[in-house]
């Protein structure tokens, strides 16, 4: 009898876990709606970088540096865009948007489905990279060639568009 309470029991909690993950998902996904909606464009697209924001979909770097889980109150992109201060275009953000995200910081911010998940670059992946490129360059110009990489960025998690941000820098940097 206590085998069958206990299995009950166990039974219980693993659907209550259950419940709770899909409230999660549906949570961060809400919130991924919304930044990307009102906060994408000015704030990653393209490697669009305003205010120095090229990540408003990356969930690592919003915890690490806007978003404090558990606490919308204390994390820096709520407290602005409940302001009403993001984004800037003096139009009242509505509601649901609003307690969406609020909803998902109390969550403790779950992980997007989308995140990116790569395959890790060693040094030695990045050298031969480079070592192939020089060996489809032309005997004039490889004399010339000079890499920068962004290698740590990639596999720190940074996504496409904030790599696209840095890669325009050093294109800006470079005269191209």
């Amino acid at each position: 009898m206590l085998r069958l309470s206990q299995c009950i029991a166990f039974v219980l909690l693993i659907c209550g876990w259950a419940e709770v993950a899909v409230a999660q998902s549906e949570s961060a996904a809400k919130a991924r709606g919304v930044l990307k909606e009102r906060c994408f464009t000015c704030h990653g697209e393209g490697g669009a970088n305003e205010g120095g924001f090229n990540y408003a979909l990356n969930r690592k770097r919003l915890v690490r540096e806007l978003i404090v889980p558990g606490d919308p109150e204390a994390s820096k992109l709520f407290e602005r865009v409940s302001q009403g201060e993001m984004p800037p275009d003096g139009e009242k953000r509505p509601a649901a948007e609003i307690e969406a995200l609020k909803q998902w910081i109390d969550a403790e911010a779950p992980t997007f489905t989308a995140e990116v998940n790569r395959k890790f670059l060693s040094p030695d992946d990045m050298l031969a990279a480079i070592s192939q490129d020089l060996g489809d360059a032309n005997d004039r110009d490889r004399p010339f060639y000079r890499y920068f990489t962004l290698t740590h960025l990639y596999n720190a998690g940074f996504e496409d568009n904030e790599l696209e941000s840095h890669q325009q820098g050093l294109r800006t940097c470079s005269g191209d």
